[in-house]
């Protein structure tokens, strides 16, 4: 994989708090998920979002955004139940 251009810089805040600094080869133009094509556009978007689920060490799906879910019967609706950052549960 050619990352061309990356770069990080680890730095500590005066607050205490670290930070991490990343540039990217182009320009992102967007963060729409339907539009995004570019390898510049998909790293920003894994680096700012997050899943329902993410892989753990085991490349099992373990919980991210989702708290739990439920699956209809027939197979065909998903009830998440989400965390919020201020750590309200909403249901979706």
């Amino acid at each position: 994989m050619h990352v061309g251009g990356l770069r990080h810089s680890n730095s500590q805040a005066s607050n205490g708090k670290t930070s991490l600094n990343l540039m990217e080869t182009d320009v992102v133009s967007s963060l729409d998920t339907s539009v995004t094509a570019s390898i510049p556009q998909w790293d920003t978007l894994v680096q700012t979002m997050a899943g329902l689920y993410r892989s753990d060490k085991n490349d099992q799906p373990v919980p991210a955004v989702a708290t739990s879910y439920h699956k209809s019967s027939d197979g065909k609706t998903y009830t998440f139940n989400l965390r919020l950052p201020n750590g309200q549960t909403v249901i979706l």
